[in-house]
């Protein structure tokens, strides 16, 4: 039980009721995480084709795929905590980007997919059993690590504008 969490997930039956079709815009899509404290973030793990091949897994391990998901979470002040291709937190924090995996004791970088999965149950596990001044406290904590996960991104996001060597591309595609 995550209490007043928020669950955006295609034709995911969680409340008969629920009326999945109408999802939010943008704009409220980013209040709804600006009203949040962590994120929550599941990528896709696609294998795609490269040259009428699929991805090997070494492929995968190098380049995982993420999506606008991650950005938004680390861009709107959360505590990410990323499941998604292998290697996508080692990525991340490589480049300088803090997620809460391993804070929450995620296992799953180096596991194969059944164990991963129940290592992500455990996070959420975890996470759910804490009370709203519990990760409000924890939030308060880490302003320093959100606040440089939000100017990495935003720095990369503007990397044209805010470089005076950038040239400027010879192609529109």
């Amino acid at each position: 039980n995550l209490g007043n969490s928020i669950c955006r997930y295609a034709e995911w039956d969680l409340d008969s009721n629920k009326d999945w079709t109408n999802f939010p815009t943008l704009s409220e899509l980013i209040k709804e995480y600006h009203d949040s404290y962590i994120s929550i973030v599941c990528e896709t793990n696609n294998h795609l084709p490269r040259d009428g091949c699929f991805l090997s897994s070494d492929d995968m391990m190098k380049t995982p795929q993420f999506s606008e998901k991650s950005l938004i979470a680390f861009l709107s002040g959360t505590m990410p905590v990323i499941f998604g291709a292998p290697n996508i937190v080692k990525n991340f924090n490589d480049i300088g980007l803090y997620t809460w995996n391993d804070y929450f004791g995620f296992k799953g970088e180096e596991l194969y997919e059944v164990d991963k999965i129940q290592s992500f149950k455990q996070v959420l596990n975890k996470i759910s059993e804490l009370s709203t001044d519990e990760v409000k406290k924890l939030w308060i904590e880490n302003k320093d690590k959100i606040q440089s996960n939000i100017n990495l991104i935003s720095e990369l996001m503007n990397y044209r504008i805010i470089n005076s060597d950038y040239v400027a591309p010879k192609s529109l595609f």
